[in-house]
């Protein structure tokens, strides 16, 4: 399966998201994106990537890239944080709307930019329940 990501910058959010499900699906393709103009070429965050390594993995290879249409194409499922992003997502990929979905359901993921680590640890909490519930729901046996 291949899944893509989406938040605002692709330095919090999105990057903790694609870890945490790599950590739990090796074997799938998965991705981050951010919907912001000037997100591309950053690392992530220092509290994203701290959250990170207490649960086992690390951010420190990733560098923010901007969401395309192109990208769009190539993922199964893409995953948005927000409402928000769910209308900049489809804004700039129209062709994909039918597989953007909002990662926790109905409610939005808070986005931790700028918070202390314990906001990042509550976000990465909600990530990993949405996450979760995901992989339950196309692996119930795992």
């Amino acid at each position: 399966m291949k899944v893509l990501f989406i938040c605002s910058g692709n330095t919090c959010r999105s990057p903790m998201a694609q870890a945490y499900l790599q950590s739990l699906k090796p074997d799938w393709e998965i991705a981050s994106a951010g919907t912001k103009r000037n997100c591309a070429g950053k690392p992530a965050s220092e509290h994203a990537g701290e959250v990170i390594r207490q649960n086992g993995g690390s951010l420190a290879a990733h560098i923010s890239r901007k969401f395309t249409s192109e990208m769009a194409q190539k993922y199964d499922i893409i995953f948005v944080m927000s409402k928000r992003n769910l209308q900049e997502a489809v804004q700039i990929a129209p062709e994909a709307a039918g597989k953007i979905r909002l990662l926790g359901g109905d409610k939005d993921i808070p986005n931790p930019f700028k918070g202390d680590l314990k906001k990042y640890q509550d976000v990465f909490e909600c990530i990993r329940a949405a996450i979760d519930g995901f992989v339950n729901s196309v692996d119930p046996g795992r």
